[in-house]
Parts: structure tokens; sequence; C-alpha cells
């Protein structure tokens, strides 16, 4: 599977409008022609509904929202590996299957399929774990990012990620099945998740315990 371009999105091709407003912000700060142009895909283009919601770093966060509270259905992820605890912890919830598991968000919200998205910062020690509420019973595909400079994005030489199942990285990402999670109860829920980071040309994997 193929790294989401979305983690590392390049906007040397887009108008200035989305350029000058480009930190912290989805695609909803392009103008539409440009936005439409990036949602040209192998096979056809995109189109959008009547139900579209532009991308963003918001998209999933009320959903994936746990409050206190509430029984579940919800999944604890412990986070495992950090290589330090500097900047923020990202977890996205996809649907378990090979066409959805890290589509673009916007796709997912429009087409009424599951995407959360739980984003929090680092304790300054000590174990990390987030919280992320769940549709229900079922099979999801996790992916966890760590984000130490807290742009919403992902630095393939700096930062780290993370599946369910902790399956290896090699060129391309795991199949959904491998970064799945099997939820069989409606409280709450516990998996880990170990991070992996770069460890030299294209290869990432868990860091050495110090």
């Amino acid at each position: 599977m193929a790294w989401p371009a979305r983690w590392a999105a390049d906007l040397s091709a887009a108008p200035p409008s989305c350029a000058a407003n480009a930190a912290g912000e989805g695609p909803s700060w392009c103008d539409a022609a440009w936005l439409d142009r990036q949602k040209v895909e192998i096979g056809g283009e995109k189109q959008r509904s009547a139900s579209y919601v532009a991308s963003g770093p918001q998209l999933g966060k009320a959903e994936g929202l746990c409050r206190p509270g509430e029984p579940g259905p919800a999944l604890l992820v412990d986070v495992a590996g950090l290589k330090d605890h500097v900047g923020n912890v990202k977890l996205e919830v996809y649907p378990a299957n090979d066409d959805d598991f890290l589509d673009d968000d916007d796709a997912l919200v429009a087409e009424h399929k599951v995407f959360r998205r739980v984003e929090q910062p680092l304790p300054a020690s000590g174990p990390a774990t987030v919280c992320v509420r769940i549709p229900g019973p079922g099979a999801y595909s996790l992916v966890v990012l760590h984000d130490r400079n807290g742009d919403h994005k992902f630095n393939f030489t700096s930062e780290g990620i993370g599946f369910a199942g902790n399956p290896r990285i090699g060129l391309g990402l795991p199949s959904a099945s491998e970064a799945a999670v099997v939820v069989t109860g409606s409280g709450l829920s516990r998996t880990a998740v170990v991070m992996n980071y770069r460890t030299g040309f294209l290869k990432f994997s868990p860091l050495a315990r110090r």
C-alpha cells in the first residue's frame, strides 16, 4: 500500500491563496478549481457530493473524542516505543478494508464511512495512552503518528509511525488486515501500538531500547 500523499502534501503547485495560508489548515483554503484537480485519481475523477466536507486536521475529531463518564464503545491505545515526548500523538481509525484504509478523510466522511481522529500533546514523561470512540464492535484499521513538530503532517526523516497489530514497515505500508484490531465488546477495549522511526533508506523499525 502506498504512502498517502496528504501526509506530506506538496504545495508547490497550489495557487497563492492555498500556499499563503497552509499552516494548520486543509484544502479548504484552496480555490475550488485547484481543489477539484486534486481529486483526480487513477481510474477517473472523484466527484464532490452534496455532503462534501473539505479535508482538514479537525475532521473526525468530534466523532473520535472520548468524554468523561461514557461507557463506550471506545478503544484505549497504549503508544509504546516513542523516540521522545516532543510534540503530539495522532491516531486515526479507518474501515478494515484496503479500499478505504488510509483513504482521504474528506472522502470517507462524505461517503459516511468510519473515520475517527484523535490528536493530543504527549505527556512530559511516562506512558502515552490515546482514547478513541468507535461505532461499535467490529474490525478497524488503526494508524498512529508521532507528530513531533505539530504540523499535522508526517516527516519521514524524524517522525514516528505505528499500526495496530504492529506489522513490519518496508517500502510500502501494511494492508488493512495487517493493521487491524478486532473489538468484541461494547465497552472499553485496549490495544498497544509500537512506534517505528526511520532507521535506514526507506526503512522503518522500532528504536532499540535504551
